[in-house]
């Protein structure tokens, strides 16, 4: 498949149950109970600096953060995240010369199609002025 790797999935057994553990759950559940508790913060908090409000929602963000990436979709999900950053190093990446005459060819194809369009809808109005 081109050297790509899909995303990780979920685990399941034989039955076709998850194998996601409770305390795995447990973990993204409060993560996700942080995250909530850091926006009710920041409404609660519509008082105070705006510096104090924004830290307490980027804090929150940074605790749910931790504490999902110690469960064990966490892991797998970073895990993930690394080896896309590596696949996206060994891309070939176009020159700034190729991508901007790229996208002039594109920019002027546009224009010509524009101008084409504007002509048949003008050629085509008059027909209809003329049949009416």
């Amino acid at each position: 498949m081109l050297g790509v790797r899909v995303p990780p999935g979920l685990p399941f057994n034989k039955t076709g149950k998850c194998l996601v553990k409770l305390a795995d759950k447990l973990k993204l559940i409060a993560a996700a109970a942080v995250v909530v508790a850091g926006i009710v913060a920041y409404y609660e908090l519509a008082d105070a600096h705006a510096l104090l409000r924004t830290g307490a929602m980027l804090g929150s963000v940074i605790v749910a953060l931790v504490i999902a990436l110690s469960s064990e979709p966490g892991q797998s999900a970073w895990a993930f995240l690394r080896a896309t950053s590596r696949e996206v190093k060994k891309v070939v990446w176009p020159t700034n010369r190729e991508t901007a005459q790229s996208t002039l060819a594109v920019v002027v194809i546009v224009l010509i199609v524009g101008v084409y369009i504007a002509m048949v809808d003008g050629v085509l109005k008059q027909i209809l002025k003329a049949l009416t």
